[in-house]
């Protein structure tokens, strides 16, 4: 992995994940963490915050239409996409996409979830010309259309997420902490909040259609989900280990950059990456045993990528929803490249075999040894 910090970096204002957030969540992590960016990133820092204070005015004309439309909770509770990240959750998000009775957050709902249903709109025009055309750590397509976790909206509405470990590398142990292991109770309580509020901001274009939500943190957060959505459904997607580190690193190498705050050497972000790996399976196997075949469903991803017309009509039974033709769909999606990664060196390959050993003489009989569809 080389981690390359360049002047435009340090002064890309105009694309960063934060300029629809509101001034508290722009202030919470600082805050809550003692997070401050290193001077490098003062000025991108700053400038985030003016326009934090700068949506003000937005913020309080979409609190007077949402009292207006009063937006319900969805009849049905939400289908949850998880698994580490880089395990293929963006790939099965956007198949599942494609089907006219499922609905995802678009991009610009994520990234301006405090005005979504009003001024965003009028944003698209302005923004969609800096766009670029993929993500930045991989070939995925991009427009302000496009499915997108919504993480991103959590950050910019309560400022308790996972993606806050991107904005604020040197916390991102604490932040693992605060916003997915949730040791303090009242973060958890947030949280929740948060999220079931996201769930009913973006009702009014979900409509009637099954609601797909897309964290990979959320592998961790199981019990915290089903407490605000007690009918909703799971679908891991697990990947091998290798694969996921290899990716993961270089998602790393790819995204810092653009979206941090703080400066970072590569060592430390290796560490944070291990550390990851290995707390968000931890808490997965923690708590996965207590759902039932029912809520949660497991899935290989090297499975999935072999027999995608077999692992989906799985996925649809587990829905409960008729599985239509989705050949076409399926056929538009393997022709994606994927990255190409170097294979690991010897020390992080002993690491990570360590950690897996670990973690199988802890969960021995752990769901994904019972349960993954192959």
């Amino acid at each position: 992995m080389r981690l390359r910090f360049k002047w435009n970096h340090y002064l890309g204002f105009f694309m960063h994940p934060l300029l629809g957030a509101q001034p508290l969540a722009w202030l919470r992590t600082p805050l809550s963490l003692k997070a401050w960016p290193t001077w490098h990133f003062l000025p991108k820092f700053i400038f985030v915050g003016l326009m934090s204070v700068l949506n003000l005015p937005n913020i309080l004309i979409e609190q007077v239409y949402r009292l207006i439309r009063r937006p319900a909770k969805p009849a049905e509770d939400p289908v949850f996409i998880i698994g580490h990240p880089r395990s293929g959750t963006t790939h099965l998000q956007q198949i599942l996409s494609e089907d006219p009775r499922f609905y995802t957050p678009k991009l610009y709902e994520v990234l301006f979830p405090n005005y979504n249903n009003t001024f965003a709109r009028l944003l698209r025009g302005i923004i969609a010309p800096f766009l670029p055309k993929t993500r930045p750590q991989d070939n995925v397509s991009l427009s302000l259309d496009s499915p997108q976790e919504e993480e991103f909206a959590l950050a910019a509405t309560t400022g308790l997420s996972f993606i806050n470990g991107f904005y604020y590398p040197k916390q991102f142990r604490q932040i693992v902490e605060q916003a997915v292991l949730f040791r303090d109770e009242k973060d958890k309580r947030v949280w929740q909040q948060s999220m079931l509020r996201f769930v009913r901001a973006i009702q009014p274009q979900c409509g009637n259609r099954r609601l797909i939500l897309k964290s990979p943190a959320n592998m961790a957060r199981l019990e915290a989900i089903r407490e605000v959505f007690p009918n909703a459904k799971f679908i891991f997607i697990d990947r091998n280990s290798q694969r996921i580190l290899q990716s993961t690193l270089h998602l790393f190498a790819e995204v810092l950059p653009q979206t941090s705050f703080q400066y970072i050497d590569e060592k430390t972000v290796t560490d944070h990456a291990f550390f990851m790996y290995e707390t968000f399976h931890r808490a997965y196997h923690k708590q996965s045993g207590s759902f039932s075949d029912k809520e949660l469903m497991e899935i290989s991803h090297e499975a999935f990528l072999k027999q995608p017309e077999e692992v989906l009509s799985r996925i649809y039974s587990f829905m409960g929803v008729e599985n239509r033709a989705m050949d076409s769909v399926v056929r538009n999606y393997e022709a994606y490249q994927k990255n190409k990664h170097k294979p690991l060196d010897e020390h992080l390959l002993k690491r990570l075999q360590a950690i897996d050993a670990k973690l199988l003489s802890e969960f021995p009989q752990s769901a994904t040894t019972r349960k993954v569809a192959v």
